[in-house]
């Protein structure tokens, strides 16, 4: 029965894999992606959930087997080891996610799930802080440049004059509130770079160099070469 587990098992583990890395990147990083693509804690984090649903897999093959008769038990799957190995890699996160109560202790910010999440408690906060902070460094280290010789109202007014109108008019608002209370340039250009991606960010503060430096860290055609760089790969 392993030997012929295997190949739904790999299976599983890809799909498993994949989806975690991509529910990762797409809800925590949606803008930023181009610097989230270089943690290496986020593929650590996935390549653990495929791991996982191997193990739920072989566990599933073993009990739908009857008696290690090779007789399954027929389901909503159709008992074929393929859809199930498809079903399990789609599934593997949100039954790790799965809780009774929730155990609170203390304040609100200290609760403890209780049910099959309390195993995923063991690593996974510790992953996700551990990427939320890669993820910080790569982001001061990719604005650095781009910091030096700007004054906090000419990067404000810059943000102000730059929100792209396809944003709704109530998250532009918001955003113009939480962009005053920024104390630093650092700050702000931070918070526009995760407000308007990467792109957005390129072109008004490259623009901006060039108005009040003269000069770009390279071109190409006459267009303008972002000052900041992305190429900084975090372990």
């Amino acid at each position: 029965m392993i030997h012929s587990d295997l190949l739904p098992a790999t299976l599983s583990f890809g799909i498993a894999a994949i989806v975690t890395w991509t529910e990762v990147a797409t809800s925590k990083f949606p803008r930023t992606l181009f610097l989230a693509i270089h943690i290496g804690t986020i593929y650590c984090y996935a390549l653990l959930y495929g791991a996982i649903s191997v193990v739920l897999y072989l566990c599933s093959a073993v009990a739908l087997d009857d008696g290690g008769h090779g007789q399954a038990i027929s389901g909503p799957v159709g008992g074929s080891p393929w859809l199930i190995a498809v079903v399990i890699g789609v599934c593997t996160k949100a039954v790790m996610h799965v809780r009774l109560f929730t155990l609170q202790i203390g304040g609100a910010s200290n609760q403890i799930p209780i049910g099959i999440e309390t195993l995923v408690q063991i690593f996974e906060p510790a992953m996700l802080r551990s990427i939320d902070l890669k993820h910080y460094n790569a982001r001061m280290t990719y604005i650095a440049p781009s910091v030096h010789g700007r004054t906090l109202d000419g990067v404000r007014s810059s943000i102000a004059e730059n929100l792209p109108p396809e944003i709704p008019r109530d998250e532009q608002v918001a955003f113009k509130r939480d962009v005053e209370r920024r104390g630093t340039v650092k700050d702000m250009l931070d918070a526009y770079l995760l407000f308007a991606g990467k792109d957005n960010f390129c072109r008004v503060f490259s623009m901006s160099e060039r108005s009040t430096s003269g000069s770009f860290s390279g071109s190409s055609g006459g267009a303008p070469v972002p000052v900041a760089q992305d190429s900084t790969r975090i372990s």
